[in-house]
């Protein structure tokens, strides 16, 4: 795979994470672009599951929760799964689900409309509550992957719907629109 334009990988992601927060409203882990002595740009994101005090907070991404791990699902185990799969583990896993639910495709739509071909399992996680219950975790690592590698327009390889389901738009025009989303 060749990767462009790699010095702007640390601004890409920090623009993308801005974009989603400050335009549409997105949670997003706290993160800023520094530079080193050098002038070299780092990306730096802050950890939303620890606490102030210390304490750590439960978190799972959704490649445990489905199951999928390197040693019983291969080298691309994070990125076999649909993103319907995970609306499901988020009904199981999440009290809140209809508002996680809708956070989620939200995320789900700025990732494709700002071509993040990697929002794979790892990419999407749930955090415990203060109250001990589970919700959607902040947005992490939302970046334009299409300006630096050419990648698929969607990371996980089942789709957006499980069980091998296309729309019929899909099946026409051989690309996601608007139909699909709806």
């Amino acid at each position: 795979m060749c990767f462009e334009m790699v010095d702007q990988v640390p601004a890409n992601e920090h623009l993308t994470m801005q974009i989603a927060k400050q335009l549409y409203g997105i949670k997003t882990a706290e993160n800023a672009l520094v530079f080193f002595q050098n002038g070299e740009p780092a990306y730096m994101t802050k950890r939303f599951d620890v606490l102030k005090n210390g304490k750590k907070l439960g978190m799972e991404d959704f490649a445990s929760l489905a199951g999928k791990t390197k040693q019983t699902n291969g080298d691309e185990f994070k990125y076999n799964y649909s993103y319907e799969g995970i609306a499901d583990l988020i009904k199981q896993y999440v009290p809140s689900a209809p508002i996680a639910l809708e956070n989620f495709y939200r995320l789900l739509l700025f990732n494709f409309l700002f071509s993040n071909g990697d929002a794979h399992l790892k990419n999407f996680s749930i955090l415990e509550t203060k109250a001990g219950d589970y919700q959607l975790s902040p947005a992490y690592d939302l970046i334009n992957t299409r300006l630096h590698v050419n990648d698929p327009e969607l990371a996980l390889k089942g789709g957006l719907f499980k069980n091998d389901y296309y729309t019929e738009s899909y099946e026409a025009n051989a690309f996601y629109a608007y139909d699909d989303f709806l």
